[in-house]
């Protein structure tokens, strides 16, 4: 693809700083593509201005689309049929990218995500993207979960391919590929999907994500799974778990943590016993930890304890929630999260906001407690 200025401000910038645009003529510009663009820039030091350059030098679906028509791809594949249909497999491919262009513009364009490589933490909100429960919709959600795990982790694997990388890049490019390739094989890498009973149902995730938990843990990466039940689990993910962390399950879940990790039943009887939620001394909230060793399987009661500010961050509790919100709103959130830890230090200031609900039978108690912890800091604000 050629070259066009205007399209990429960081690029045109970097050309001109650099003084790169100077030392070709207009001529020379107009036949540039920006495969030439990135590696000028790459040379000069501008690494995210190549990076943008990149971006714009990969082909779009609808290009995809078109290279179909290869007369390479014809003389091979033209008169291959898809399986139990008359119809010819190029033109099903094609169909299809066509399709994927339509439905899913967040993928068709050019990538204007990018990630610095010294980020450590990566969170992909899905949350307006995932599809409904019909069949179309499931299919979206299964793609923007996938899509998701590529943004935060696909360079995960690089350590595995390193000759391979090494091999097809240009040399000037080694230093900077072995710099990433080095930092990544010296970590555990952790990927987090949560929320993935918005999942259940949808095959292709749970065998993707269990083949990727399979493969990967040799190569210091972590695959964590989070979700709200345990049935929403496939049994090939629940046989291959080494580890779950458990706040709370149904009766009905006791067979397959006993059968299938070994849990004695009497531990997971006397657990069900055990109140929700953190504890009123403030010792924590109880969590069943299972973990499968060399020797076998260790199963233990624990208490998850974190601190007050942690537990202000964390509480989704309504009357909670909107406390916190109306503080952030007339303080910013570090403030209002700062204030909340050192006035309830057991992360929770539900039981006040009822208490006074029922003495005053005033509609704008929350209010009223966020103004008084505002007027109890003083000159500390």
């Amino acid at each position: 693809r050629l070259y066009r200025a205007s399209t990429e401000e960081l690029v045109d910038s970097a050309l001109q700083d650099s003084g790169l645009y100077e030392k070709h003529d207009a001529a020379w510009w107009a036949r540039s593509t920006w495969f030439e663009v990135r590696d000028m820039l790459h040379n000069a030091g501008y690494i995210m201005a190549a990076q943008r350059a990149h971006y714009q030098a990969m082909p779009q679906l609808p290009e995809v689309s078109s290279m179909l028509g290869h007369t390479s791809l014809r003389d091979v594949f033209g008169t291959v049929q898809r399986d139990g249909s008359n119809e010819l497999l190029l033109d099903y491919i094609r169909r299809a990218l066509e399709q994927g262009h339509n439905d899913y513009p967040m993928i068709s364009g050019y990538t204007r995500f990018m990630i610095n490589p010294e980020t450590r933490v990566i969170a992909v909100d899905l949350n307006n993207v995932a599809g409904d429960k019909t069949p179309a919709g499931r299919l979206k959600t299964g793609i923007m979960y996938l899509l998701a795990g590529q943004i935060a982790g696909g360079d995960f694997t690089l350590p595995q391919y390193r000759d391979e990388v090494l091999k097809q890049l240009p040399r000037e490019y080694h230093e900077i590929a072995l710099k990433r390739i080095n930092q990544l094989d010296q970590e555990v890498k952790t990927k987090v999907y949560d929320e993935l009973h918005n999942a259940r149902g949808i095959d292709f995730i749970w065998e993707n994500l269990d083949t990727q938990e399979r493969e990967q843990r040799k190569f210091a990466i972590r695959t964590v799974l989070s979700t709200q039940y345990l049935r929403d689990y496939p049994e090939s993910v629940l046989k291959s778990a080494n580890t779950l962390w458990l706040i709370r399950y149904k009766p009905e879940d006791i067979p397959v943590l006993r059968d299938n990790f070994n849990v004695p039943e009497f531990m997971l009887k006397r657990f069900l016993k055990m109140p929700e939620g953190p504890a009123p001394d403030g010792s924590g909230v109880p969590v069943l930890g299972v973990f499968r060793v060399k020797s076998g399987t260790l199963a233990r009661i624990l208490k998850f304890t974190v601190g007050p500010l942690e537990l202000w961050a964390l509480n989704s509790s309504p009357k909670d929630s909107a406390l916190r919100k109306t503080l952030t709103n007339k303080l910013g959130s570090v403030r209002a999260r700062k204030i909340l830890a050192e006035n309830f230090p057991r992360g929770s200031a539900t039981s006040l906001i009822e208490h006074r609900a029922g003495q005053h039978n005033s509609d704008n108690v929350i209010e009223d407690l966020a103004s008084e912890l505002i007027r109890k800091q003083g000159y500390n604000l």
